[in-house]
C-alpha cells in the first residue's frame, strides 16, 4: 500500500474519465453520459421490485416469498472522488493499486492467523482499512477495522471468524473497480 499512499500524495493531472455516480450511472463531470454500456442491474434490486409487486396490498394477490435484503452499493463514487479531490486519474491509480495489493494484505492476515502473530494481522488490516476508505466501501471498512481491533486485542479466534466476511466484501468491491478501470479506458 506504499504505492497507494505515494499515488494519493502525488500531484497528477485530471482526465475526463467516466466515473459511476451514486446511482451507478457514468458521467464525464459535465452532465454528459459516455457511450459505454450501463452496468447490469443488481439482481437484488430486481428481486425486491418483484417482491414489492407481489405484495397483497398492491395487487390483492398472495404475497410473494421474501426477497433477499438489498445490499448497499459497494462503492460510494462521490466519496471516492472526494477522497482524491476530484482527480479521476488519481482515483484510477488508487483503484489499480488496490486491485494489485489487496490480495497481498488479505494473505498477510491469513498468514498472521497461521503463525499466531496478531501484530501482522493488525498492520495488514489497518492498511487495508485505509485503502477501503478511499472508495467509501463502508461494510468492508468496518470489517477491516474490526479485524484491526481484534488483532490489537490478540483475539485471533475472532479475527479468524471475521476474515471470511472481509474477504467477501473485498470480493464484492473488486468487480466495481475493474468496471471503473475498463470504462475509464474508453
Amino acid at each position: 500500500m506504499r504505492k497507494l499512499v505515494a499515488a494519493v500524495g502525488a500531484a497528477t493531472s485530471p482526465e475526463s474519465v467516466p466515473v459511476p455516480d451514486s446511482a451507478g450511472e457514468e458521467s464525464l463531470g459535465d452532465g454528459q453520459r459516455p457511450s459505454a454500456p450501463e452496468p447490469p442491474a443488481e439482481p437484488a434490486l430486481a428481486g425486491q421490485a418483484m417482491a414489492e409487486a407481489g405484495r397483497p396490498e398492491a395487487s390483492g394477490a398472495r404475497a410473494a416469498p421474501a426477497a433477499e435484503p438489498i445490499q448497499p452499493p459497494v462503492v460510494d463514487w462521490e466519496a471516492a472522488l472526494a477522497a482524491v479531490q476530484g482527480d479521476r486519474e488519481l482515483l484510477r491509480v488508487v483503484a489499480e493499486t488496490f486491485l494489485d495489493e489487496s490480495p497481498q494484505l488479505l494473505a498477510a492476515i491469513r498468514r498472521a492467523l497461521e503463525t499466531g502473530v496478531p501484530g501482522e494481522a493488525h498492520r495488514a488490516a489497518h492498511t487495508l482499512k485505509g485503502a477501503l476508505n478511499y472508495f467509501g466501501a463502508a461494510q468492508a471498512f468496518e470489517l477491516a477495522y474490526r479485524i484491526e481491533v481484534l488483532a490489537d486485542q490478540k483475539n485471533l479466534e475472532e479475527v479468524r471468524r471475521t476474515l471470511p466476511q472481509l474477504e467477501a466484501e473485498v470480493a464484492r468491491l473488486r468487480p466495481a473497480l475493474v468496471y471503473f478501470l475498463n470504462s475509464a479506458e474508453r
